[in-house]
């Protein structure tokens, strides 16, 4: 008799280690599937893409060489370069179900960016962008409708999904969303990149709490009112972030880390197509180097790489080298 209860008591004791060890590896099954590299708060459109000869005057008529349609939007093209590098990526936004929503939603799902927490807006419009590029330069011009989508608020935020990621990428679309998703994670390791290429409000909160702090030409310009880009990046250097930056297009971009300014060149591509989208591309190259502890000069070399590459395709995803690509290119 006692054999059979010390037999049953082991099985039961058996069962319970088992049901416990298959719950423990589920939960790590859960936190590998879940953690992601990098989540993107902003900007989502569907973008008319085209190349002119040349902007047509007043009361006339051009035409169009080439005409696609493809997935816009700041921080959503950032993501799609960072997931073309190899990183795991979600994004969050607001479209509207309308068929130009639908199209953001496929674009971003056909590159297999974690789309699971995009917010749905029924009985609004998306945002839509008109890109024209010109042909003997690849200069571009963008036209943007900014449709009638709400904007995020603190409450579509899920702060276990925010908590997911090492590093946070903010468009400034979103700008209250971005302030309290960067309060979520004050306390932790993760990271906050700021792209303030886009328009900038009076509060400048955010962009004090970033880690990593780029800027474009143009909106470094209406901060400082200078356009030495030397001058610009001193004035702007009251923001104290880990790395600060200026894009400068086919210039390069201006880097200030721990006190430090340096220019570095953009590499110059034989055939510029279309430079939609090459600060998003160049902020995708960014966010990989730092994950990957690069220092700060193979950093914007690695991203000035992407960017340079991005170029050569219509559109502004188009053109978003592999991780392979970029090595190639580097390494030619």
């Amino acid at each position: 008799m006692l054999r059979r209860i010390f037999i049953r008591r082991k099985l039961e004791l058996m069962q319970k280690i088992s049901r416990f060890a298959h719950a423990i590896c589920g939960l790590v099954m859960l936190y590998l599937i879940t953690m992601l590299d990098v989540i993107g708060i902003g900007s989502a459109s569907t973008d008319f893409c085209s190349q002119i000869d040349k902007y047509p005057e007043w009361d006339s008529k051009g035409i169009v060489d080439d005409l696609i349609i493809r997935g816009g939007g700041s921080s959503a093209n950032t993501m799609v370069a960072c997931k073309k590098l190899g990183l795991n990526t979600g994004f969050i936004s607001v479209c509207s179900d309308d068929h130009f929503g639908k199209l953001i939603v496929s674009s971003l799902e056909q590159e297999k960016i974690d789309i699971s927490h995009l917010i749905i807006e029924k009985e609004s419009t998306s945002q839509v962008a008109f890109c024209f590029s010109e042909l003997t330069s690849g200069k571009r011009t963008i036209f943007r409708h900014r449709g009638t989508v709400s904007k995020l608020t603190e409450n579509d935020l899920k702060i276990d999904y925010i908590q997911s990621a090492r590093i946070l990428h903010f468009d400034l679309r979103h700008y209250e969303a971005c302030l309290k998703a960067a309060e979520m994670v004050k306390k932790s390791n993760i990271k906050i990149y700021v792209d303030a290429g886009g328009e900038i409000t009076e509060n400048h909160d955010l962009l004090h709490q970033a880690d990593y702090l780029f800027f474009s030409k143009d909106r470094a310009e209406d901060l400082t009112g200078e356009t030495d880009p030397v001058k610009m990046i001193m004035a702007l250097s009251t923001f104290k972030n880990e790395i600060m930056g200026i894009t400068l297009g086919q210039q390069g971009c201006i880097i200030q880390q721990k006190g430090n300014v340096r220019i570095f060149p953009a590499y110059q591509q034989d055939s510029i197509v279309d430079s939609t989208g090459a600060g998003d591309a160049f902020n995708g190259g960014m966010i990989y180097a730092i994950l990957n502890n690069l220092g700060i000069s193979e950093s914007v070399n690695f991203a000035s790489a992407v960017a340079a590459l991005s170029c050569t395709k219509l559109s502004a995803r188009d053109g978003l080298p592999t991780l392979s690509e970029v090595r190639k290119f580097l390494n030619e």
